[in-house]
């Protein structure tokens, strides 16, 4: 089977620390629910800060 990598752009998220916590409770749920489909493998290998859009 292939196995490809997912490449997931953030920003400097802004929003009121009660924001920020529902935001990062519903990215977890969402990778769980890719994990236990068998679609996320390996999840949390960040790439560098840096970068560019191409």
């Amino acid at each position: 089977m292939n196995e490809f990598m997912y490449l997931f752009r953030g920003s400097d998220a802004s929003g009121s620390p009660a924001e920020m916590q529902q935001h990062m409770q519903r990215w977890t749920a969402w990778a769980k629910e890719l994990t236990e489909k068998g679609h996320l493998k390996r999840p949390g290998s960040p790439l560098e800060p840096t970068g560019k859009v191409v």
